[in-house]
C-alpha cells in the first residue's frame, strides 16, 4: 500500500520511487489516444440523441395534454 494515516491518507514519500510505471511506445500511445478521442466523441453522440429523445417525449407528452 502506498498511503499512510489512519484518517486523512498520504502517499508514503519514500516509497513513491519504487512505483512501478509502464511506459509504452509512440505506436501504443497514439493507439490509446484515438481510443480516447473517439470514446468522446461517441458520448458527445449520446448526448446528442438523448437531448433529441427527451426533446420528443416532451413534446408529445404537451400535445397529448392539448387534447386532454
Amino acid at each position: 500500500s502506498m498511503s499512510i494515516g489512519s484518517k486523512q491518507q498520504d502517499i508514503h514519500v519514500g516509497m513513491l520511487s519504487e512505483l512501478p510505471i509502464p511506459l509504452i511506445g509512440h505506436d501504443d500511445k497514439k493507439a490509446v489516444e484515438q481510443l480516447i478521442r473517439d470514446a468522446f466523441k461517441a458520448k458527445d453522440l449520446a448526448d446528442e440523441y438523448e437531448n433529441t429523445a427527451i426533446a420528443m417525449v416532451e413534446s408529445g407528452i404537451k400535445a397529448a395534454a392539448k387534447k386532454n
